[in-house]
C-alpha cells in the first residue's frame, strides 16, 4: 500500500476510533444524569444532587440547565459551595 494511502486509512481510523470515544463519554455523561435526575425524584431536596448533576450538564454543553441546577442547589442550601470546595 502506497505511504499516502495508509496514512490516510490511519487518519480515518483515528477519526472513527475518537468519534467513538467521544460517542462513549456522552453516553456516560447522561447516564450520571440520568442517576442525578433519579435522586432528585426520590427527595427533590437534595442540594448536592442538583449541584453534582450541573457538571454533567456543563460537560455536555447544557449550561443553562448547569446555572438552573446551580441555583436550585443555592436556594437548597446557601453554603452549598463551601461544602464541596471550600469557595
Amino acid at each position: 500500500m502506497p505511504w499516502n494511502l495508509r496514512r490516510r486509512t490511519e487518519n480515518a481510523i483515528l477519526r472513527v476510533r475518537a468519534r467513538f470515544l467521544h460517542r462513549q463519554h456522552i453516553r456516560e455523561v447522561d447516564e450520571r444524569i440520568a442517576d442525578h435526575d433519579q435522586a432528585i425524584r426520590l427527595n427533590p431536596d437534595d442540594a448536592a444532587a442538583y449541584y453534582n448533576r450541573r457538571f454533567a450538564h456543563k460537560e455536555k454543553g447544557d449550561l443553562d440547565k448547569a446555572e438552573t441546577d446551580l441555583k436550585r442547589a443555592m436556594e437548597l442550601d446557601p453554603n452549598i459551595r463551601q461544602s464541596f470546595c471550600g469557595e
